[in-house]
């Protein structure tokens, strides 16, 4: 009998360790909270969201990290070209809170779901702890958007031309749709924004838009067409980005190649009348 309480007591000693060990991970495991949330439960393809990540600090000191953000292949991060970026948090009080935000874009329909996944407390070699992962529904909408952009040679020079074509094939009507353009510095944009009040149902409204590129544009360059509606489900807003790209113009090559040929043509010149000048002093000299 006294055998069998002594280990009992061993037994809730074990378990009383196993419980502090477990409350104590716990607590390391809340020091920094995410809470994920996008602000559309599904987009379609070139549709812009909000990622807004709200940072709990359930600590009793200030702290300041990193949070590294990674998308599936079929979200893309709008403000920047990379699939990894890295946002910085805090300082954060003890038991305050900080909100990031982050717009992301659904740029292919192969996927029904896409994923954005967040990992902080990067370490030197770059290692991290899992913080969350963020899902939305990405799928095709009755409310087709066709567009293309193309570079031509027109009277005036080069031309951009962006086009667009929007149907509604949904049940209900849409309302307040606008088309615009963005161009880099320098660029002329021609158009002006294009606006719908009201797209019926089976309607379809196209149009195009031209813009001029400065005469020293060369390499890559990026144009979007944004657009945006309203439905019975609220607002949508969207970016469509182009790459155009500049070949370098043959007029500096050619202007190189006119002023070697002008500077050899104008050497030769002055070597020949040299030529001249010293065969008539020595025909001179001769005669004397």
């Amino acid at each position: 009998m006294e055998n069998m309480k002594i280990i009992q007591i061993k037994n809730c000693k074990w378990i009383i360790l196993l419980l502090i060990l477990i409350f104590f991970s716990t607590l390391t495991n809340a020091n920094i909270l995410f809470g994920p949330s996008i602000d559309k439960s599904q987009i379609t393809e070139n549709e812009v969201a909000y990622l807004e990540i709200t940072i709990y600090n359930d600590n009793n000191f200030v702290v300041e990290d990193y949070l590294r953000l990674q998308s599936s292949d079929n979200i893309s991060f709008l403000d920047q070209e990379e699939k990894i970026i890295a946002k910085s948090f805090g300082p954060i009080n003890p038991y305050e809170k900080e909100v990031i935000k982050v717009r992301i874009k659904a740029n292919s329909l192969k996927e029904n779901e896409g994923n954005i996944y967040g990992y902080y407390g990067m370490d030197n070699d770059g290692t991290a702890s899992y913080a969350f992962v963020a899902r939305v529904v990405v799928k095709q909408v009755p409310i087709f958007i066709k567009s293309s952009s193309t570079l031509k040679n027109t009277s005036t020079g080069e031309t951009i031309f962006v086009d667009y074509k929007l149907t509604n094939s949904s049940q209900e009507p849409i309302y307040g749709i606008a088309f615009e353009t963005r161009a880099p510095n320098g660029f002329e944009i021609k158009t002006e924004p294009a606006i719908y009040e009201k797209i019926e149902v089976g309607e379809t409204v196209e149009g195009t838009f031209e813009i001029y590129p400065p005469l020293g544009a060369i390499g890559d360059q990026k144009i979007t067409l944004s657009y945006g509606y309203y439905d019975i489900n609220g607002p949508h807003y969207f970016e469509k980005d182009f790459g155009i790209t500049f070949q370098q113009t043959d007029s500096k090559l050619l202007l190189g190649i006119v002023g070697i040929i002008v500077l050899a043509i104008a050497i030769f010149l002055y070597l020949g009348s040299r030529k001249e000048k010293e065969t008539d002093i020595k025909g001179t000299g001769d005669k004397e």
